[in-house]
């Protein structure tokens, strides 16, 4: 995360490693929400320790936390052991995991998105390459208008994600 001579705020990056670090620091930053849009939650990025521990403790810190979690394609986490998902099925008055229907468009960027202003953007997700900008708020409100009409109309629950409560 060493880029101490941009002036922009705006971090470019290209390797799993720096996405993980800046995946850390914009969910280590969320107050009140998260929103992911993922293609498939790959492990290597959303499956790490720390980005774990932000996203649980935002989940407990308040009523009005919220994390939403919209995938593309879930099939690659079935029988997988994904601490975001599990973390998700204990947690699900805070926060939920959705699926992209079928028939949508598949793309190749994501991003994720803390108190609609910190922002991690993947150009392309698979391999890693994007930006990271603290005070993102225009390419945020842009990018959770999409989101909100996928998550509220075009996605749903998987069946296989689903928690029975007792």
């Amino acid at each position: 995360m060493d880029d101490s001579q941009n002036t922009t705020g705006i971090y470019r990056f290209d390797s799993v490693d720096t996405a993980k670090q800046y995946l850390t620091a914009c969910t280590g930053l969320a107050i009140r929400h998260i929103d992911i849009f993922s293609n498939q939650l790959d492990g290597h990025l959303f499956n790490q320790p720390e980005f774990i521990a932000n996203v649980s403790s935002l989940a407990r810190s308040s009523r009005q936390s919220r994390i939403r979690v919209l995938v593309q394609n879930s099939q690659p986490l079935y029988g997988c052991n994904h601490d975001l998902i599990t973390l998700i099925q204990r947690l699900p008055s805070a926060a939920k995991l959705k699926v992209l229907n079928k028939d949508q468009q598949r793309v190749e960027t994501g991003f994720c998105i803390s108190d609609k202003k910190a922002m991690v953007f993947f150009n392309n997700e698979e391999s890693a390459v994007g930006f990271y900008c603290e005070q993102a708020r225009a390419e945020a409100r842009h990018a959770l208008e999409a989101f909100d009409n996928l998550w509220e109309s075009q996605s749903d629950i998987d069946p296989e994600f689903k928690t029975f409560t007792l």
